[in-house]
């Protein structure tokens, strides 16, 4: 007996989330919709932390990262080439980790402008110097 369709999972990006989560959790981006083999169907969410889960009921369940990427289309590979590392909560891909010195109010600031996400809040802002500078 074969298992070909035991942990297969089917990810679409633009389905109706909200029937299996009206209201997504604080700090959660929701992706769409996720379908596991056993046929159950959710909200696809991804955490602050970048960890994505299904969401049906109220309850949420981990789910296998490099599955859901996979599905995503979103590299899961290190080593600092393009595309490479975690994606991160608003599907940016290619980034490296840096030690930044900032102050609280820098950092709320940030996480406002991000959502709650600092590294989002700080492209964001970055991305707005630049558009005022040109």
């Amino acid at each position: 007996m074969t298992h070909d369709n035991r942990g297969r999972i089917t990810v679409d990006p633009d389905g109706d989330w909200r029937t299996y989560c009206p209201v997504p959790p604080r700090g959660y981006t929701m992706l769409g919709t996720i379908t596991r083999a056993s046929g159950e169907t959710g909200a696809l969410a991804q955490t602050q932390v970048g960890v994505y889960v299904q969401i049906t009921g109220g309850a949420v369940r981990t789910l296998d990262q490099r599955k859901v990427a996979v599905a995503l289309g979103v590299s899961t590979h290190g080593g600092g080439r393009p595309g490479a590392g975690r994606p991160t909560a608003d599907g940016a891909t290619g980034m490296q980790r840096k030690n930044v010195s900032l102050d609280q109010a820098t950092i709320d600031d940030a996480r406002a402008l991000g959502e709650g996400d600092l590294s989002l809040g700080l492209r964001r802002a970055v991305a707005i110097a630049g558009e005022n500078r040109g």
